[in-house]
């Protein structure tokens, strides 16, 4: 977890560490985020995907909504390592999981690795905090548990900026239901 400051960008580039970078508006979050993508855009090693979430909407919790934003990246993995996977075969966080990995897998075995990099992730931590408190269910972070897990394979690497809720997320990050506690996305 980092607050935006301006050698920041030597700390992430010098290491294959995930970045959660939380701080007030204009103090500089996305061009560092800019700049760091422009660095690993010049090697021939490492793919990035970069994605300002400016109006993800997301209308309900059934798995489609929840997981779009997880869709977009697959689609782009897609592309680069032209592995195909059907979308509608594609039905739980753990049918994801595999799909993903098997993108990040194939970079792997070609010394190429992937960089995810998710600028105002705070909108769409709005968006789905509201739609489990609307359909009143336990909101889990099933997409950001699911990054986390593939995070233990080789080649992916996550930097996402936001402003209060990642930070509070940060700072907070418990998630327990009736059940159990989940395992937060937002440490370790």
């Amino acid at each position: 977890h980092l607050h935006v400051e301006r050698d920041e960008y030597k700390t992430i580039i010098s290491n294959d560490k995930w970045y959660a970078i939380s701080g007030a508006r204009r103090i500089g979050k996305t061009s560092l985020l800019k700049h760091v993508e422009q660095y690993y855009k010049k090697r021939k090693d490492t793919h990035v995907y970069i994605k300002s979430i400016n109006t993800n909407r997301i209308k309900n919790t059934s798995f489609s909504e929840v997981f779009e934003l997880g869709f977009q990246v697959l689609d782009h993995l897609s592309e680069i390592t032209n592995l195909t996977f059907e979308k509608d075969k594609i039905h739980n966080a753990s049918q994801f999981k595999e799909a993903f990995i098997k993108q990040i897998e194939f970079l792997s075995n070609n010394k190429e690795s992937f960089l995810l990099i998710l600028d105002e992730v705070d909108v769409y931590l709005r968006s789905i905090d509201e739609i489990y408190k609307k359909e009143d269910k336990e909101n889990g972070h099933e997409l950001f548990n699911c990054f986390r897990d593939i995070k233990i394979n080789s080649g992916f690497r996550i930097i996402i900026a936001g402003f209060m809720r990642l930070y509070n997320y940060i700072e907070n990050p418990s998630v327990e239901t009736e059940n159990e506690k989940i395992k937060s996305p937002w440490i370790g």
